[in-house]
């Protein structure tokens, strides 16, 4: 019950914070962002390192940066430039600092994490600065980045308040013992409340169909993306990748 009502806590002080963020867009919401894939790196070389598999934090950290700050002033131009240099300068450090101990998972696992955490959340500023490279209204960016909070976090409300009474089902229990299909289908419920929710707030002009679509693949998405990241925590034995955000765990949770 005291992490229930932390959790509750940490939502209310945070969520009107990270939707005004995502209306306004700009650099605010480029910083915040970036702050998400600074320290969604420092939680993912953390994981690894429990399986003793070793590359240069700092490098990574920086070229994942690198992707966050040049997404919203380039677009998508040089997401393949930066990704190329940073696995070339990465083999180069293992060379010379690790030489050839475990090169294959030290190279592999920093292109994954750069993937996984600097390129996935860069996607988030890419879509709040879409509409504006189109010459449509800026504030459409923010709403759709709002929309997408809003179907991962009703989906992750009623999947907690169908699956924790009603989980019978479980769908993958040695890597995450608590999800079940019923809450599972709670969770896509909850995304379809928040596209009914949006369209007679925010979105009234967009067709219904196309949201309740796009609610489903979020949550399809999102839950799918929850069992990838359990998956990681089980092999080094974690309950959450860190304790940043109270009642939360981590940013990658």
């Amino acid at each position: 019950m005291n992490n229930f009502l932390t959790r509750i806590l940490v939502a209310v002080i945070f969520i009107p914070f990270i939707l005004y963020l995502s209306y306004f867009g700009g650099i605010p919401f480029m910083s915040f962002i970036n702050l998400l894939i600074f320290l969604g790196l420092i939680e993912f070389s953390s994981i690894l390192k429990l399986k003793d598999i070793s590359f240069s934090q700092t490098l990574l950290i920086f070229f994942g940066l690198l992707i966050g700050v040049s997404v919203y002033y380039y677009s998508d131009r040089f997401i393949l430039i930066i990704t190329l240099l940073s696995v070339l300068i990465s083999g180069l450090f293992q060379l010379i600092r690790y030489k050839f101990d475990n090169a294959i998972e030290n190279l592999s696992s920093f292109l994954f994490g750069l993937i996984y955490v600097a390129l996935f959340f860069s996607f988030l500023i890419l879509i709040r600065e879409f509409p504006q490279k189109l010459g449509l209204e800026y504030r459409l960016g923010g709403l759709w980045i709002i929309f997408l909070f809003l179907c991962s976090w009703f989906s992750d409300i009623l999947s907690y308040f169908i699956g924790t009474p009603f989980g019978k089902h479980k769908i993958l229990p040695l890597v995450s013992p608590n999800k079940s299909w019923e809450g599972s289908s709670g969770g896509i419920a909850g995304a379809l409340l928040a596209a009914f929710v949006s369209k007679s707030i925010f979105f009234k002009e967009i067709p219904l169909i196309h949201l309740l679509s796009l609610a489903i693949l979020i949550s399809v998405f999102g839950q799918l993306g929850d069992f990838v990241e359990s998956s990681f925590k089980r092999q080094v034995s974690l309950k959450d990748s860190s304790s940043i955000i109270p009642g939360h765990g981590g940013v990658l949770d």
